[in-house]
């Protein structure tokens, strides 16, 4: 017999699903409406409850947008319970949802999911967090535009961190705590939550205030300074391994990234984050270039 969980496990999903929050969404989707106006937009990960839906249908008009679709995984589309079952998919008429069975189980990656997104301009959701590694550079590829949810620890992911090192891929603007519903109904924070975007962001000026004194040098690399802080990173040219919170302020005026710190083998990877032969947390290798 097929073992559902372990089938939903796969899919990054749990019997706890958190669920995105109107004011989790609304704060950062509000700050791309000229990136969003006139768009397609998929949310692969949703139905018709979900925040993203009803945001999109709520601002349908105001943006001018050219078409919403809605598509979600059904679980029960890989168990003997119920063979003929499918993925769902949706569109905004401008007054309701227009329902549709899919011919393939919904999940993102499916033929006809990864043809909705080419087909889109912009693709948001709340994807699943232990799949973003491969949701993010998919997306990426096939979408002209994403602005998706995720946690931050994907920027050192194999798939994610090129695109975040030519700049193709960024983080959002909210980089607060992030309220969730998980399985509809107790709600929680998390800190590590972020919007990963191939949309134009507008950051604040970048300029670090730290003095540079005592920072410690990384073991094989003596001319890269380890900085465990940000508030402690100077604002002058050289090389600096900082936390991967760095990408909060980045793109930035004269801050390149340049690799990555971090144990195993990795694409950009500098090696592990050693210091004085202890090993740090991962470190994202910036340079700060002279003016």
């Amino acid at each position: 017999m097929v073992n559902t969980s372990m089938l939903r496990a796969r899919r990054g999903e749990s019997t706890d699903e958190w669920y995105t929050t109107w004011p989790v969404v609304d704060r950062e989707l509000s700050r791309h409406m000229d990136g969003l106006r006139g768009a397609r937009v998929y949310c692969n990960c949703d139905g018709p409850e979900s925040m993203f839906a009803q945001w999109f249908a709520m601002h349908y008009t105001q943006l001018g947008l050219a078409g919403l679709r809605l598509s979600r995984f059904n679980p029960a589309s890989h168990t003997l319970f119920d063979p003929d079952a499918s993925g769902d998919t949706w569109e905004w008429d401008g007054a309701g949802w227009v329902h549709a069975r899919l011919h393939g189980d919904g999940s993102f990656d499916s033929v006809e999911c990864v043809r909705f997104a080419a087909q889109a301009d912009v693709v948001c959701t709340n994807p699943p967090f232990s799949l973003l590694g491969q949701y993010l550079p998919l997306m990426v590829e096939h979408a002209r535009h994403v602005l998706v949810l995720g946690n931050m620890n994907a920027v050192k992911y194999h798939g994610v961190f090129p695109y975040m090192l030519g700049g193709r891929l960024r983080l959002g603007y909210d980089t607060g705590r992030m309220g969730f519903m998980v399985h509809g109904e107790r709600p929680a924070v998390l800190s590590t939550a972020r919007w990963f975007t191939t949309l134009p962001v507008e950051r604040a000026p970048f300029h670090p205030q730290g003095t540079g004194e005592g920072l410690p040098v990384f073991d094989a690399h003596p001319d890269v300074v380890c900085v465990d802080r940000l508030v402690l990173l100077p604002d002058r040219a050289g090389l600096y391994g900082v936390p991967v919170t760095v990408f909060d302020r980045l793109p930035a005026p004269c801050w390149r990234v340049r690799g990555l710190f971090t144990s195993g083998t990795h694409s950009y990877g500098m090696g592990a984050p050693m210091v004085g032969g202890r090993e740090r947390f991962a470190r994202v290798l910036v340079e700060r270039l002279p003016n």
